[in-house]
């Protein structure tokens, strides 16, 4: 059973980042999810087998929907009996306050918050309606959070224009507080690799991976977890990498939009609907839909190089949100290069760093 993500405001943000990929819909119209579309998400999920249902509830920004919003989606919770719900939240923490911080620290919420590094890299990029940067606003929620004993993990992007500044965008976010971290190279799926302003390209990220590693090293903080180096770290000891990124289907997430309608990971945008959740009774017809079955049997499917690469085991063809259409029998993952180079990068450097890679997991809150 794939987790659930809950686009509950859709692409409506306080905030105009530059790279952002919804900059392709729209932002400025304000909707959120009708109390009706939620009681047939709870209710639907509740029907599910496992006693085990995680939701990740996200935007545009999604503490817009407003903390009623969030006290009504614990009330339904609640009312399910022998379920237990596993509840977290991706935000900008610009509106987080006092009042949300207790929210989520009564409801045992997760939360995770996206912070480009550097307050110089984050404010380049991550600006408000009137174009100034938020890392002040941003990092206050932070510290209110922190406070109410709540402390989130970290999202950040990796863009063209902030790629060689890898090492001191870490480095910052370490001297902010942050232990659990995750950078994600920006890669939009509605344009091209090569004429994307923002788009890292296999070189870059390669590059960029090798700077976060020799810093996280240089730092030596066993209780810093970097999602890349740990998923990658993995491969050379022959553990499993946990990141969806790294299973080769496209299973893992769902979303299901303000409107009801469920679709493949948010990373992708909306290319299909797999069905409504208002119009079935249980989650499991959605799963049972010939659109989602075949969708995920397509992203199983391999390119040719794929099939004779010695790392394929480990990779399974990468992210589907980030495979391009090179003229192979399927499409092919665009950082195939990066993770090659930087496997035999670490296949050198890994002994420096026995004794502490055991220690480190990817931190779930951040699996996508």
């Amino acid at each position: 059973m794939p987790a659930i993500q809950a686009k509950i405001v859709g692409d409506f943000c306080n905030l105009r980042c530059t790279y952002c990929r919804d900059r392709d819909f729209d932002q400025k119209g304000k909707r959120v999810m009708a109390p009706q579309v939620l009681r047939a998400l709870i209710h639907s999920l509740s029907q599910l087998p496992q006693s085990i249902q995680r939701i990740h509830w996200l935007g545009g920004e999604p503490t817009l929907a407003g903390l009623d919003f969030f006290k009504e989606v614990v009330r339904l919770q609640q009312e399910c009996v022998g379920k237990r719900w596993v509840n977290t939240i991706q935000t900008n923490a610009t509106t987080i306050n006092r009042k949300w911080a207790e929210f989520f620290k009564a409801h045992d919420f997760k939360v995770g918050v996206s912070v480009d590094g550097t307050s110089q890299t984050h404010d380049a990029d991550r600006i408000n309606l009137a174009g100034r940067g938020s890392y002040t606003k941003v990092m206050s929620g932070v510290r209110i959070l922190r406070e109410e004993g709540i402390y989130p993990s970290v999202i950040c992007v990796v863009t063209k224009k902030n790629a060689d500044a890898g090492a001191l965008m870490l480095r910052s976010l370490v001297g902010s507080g942050f232990t659990s971290i995750a950078f994600n190279a920006f890669y939009n799926t509605a344009t091209n690799l090569s004429s994307d302003p923002f788009a890292v390209s296999d070189k870059a990220w390669t590059q960029f991976l090798i700077d976060i590693f020799e810093e996280w090293v240089m730092l030596d903080r066993a209780d810093v977890q970097v999602r890349e180096l740990d998923n990658m770290i993995a491969w050379t000891q022959g553990r499993v990498a946990h990141s969806c990124v790294f299973r080769g289907s496209c299973s893992t997430w769902m979303l299901v939009d303000y409107d009801g309608k469920t679709y493949p990971c948010e990373r992708l945008g909306r290319p299909m609907s797999f069905g409504d959740i208002t119009s079935v009774l249980s989650f499991s017809e959605i799963l049972r839909a010939d659109a989602y079955r075949e969708f995920t049997s397509q992203t199983l499917r391999l390119p040719e190089m794929c099939k004779v690469c010695p790392m394929q085991a480990f990779c399974h063809n990468g992210c589907v949100a980030h495979r391009v259409d090179d003229g192979d029998t399927s499409p092919h993952y665009a950082y195939c290069g990066s993770r090659l180079a930087f496997y035999d990068y670490l296949k050198k450097h890994v002994g420096a760093i026995s004794v502490a890679a055991p220690a480190m997991s990817a931190p779930s809150i951040l699996g996508n």
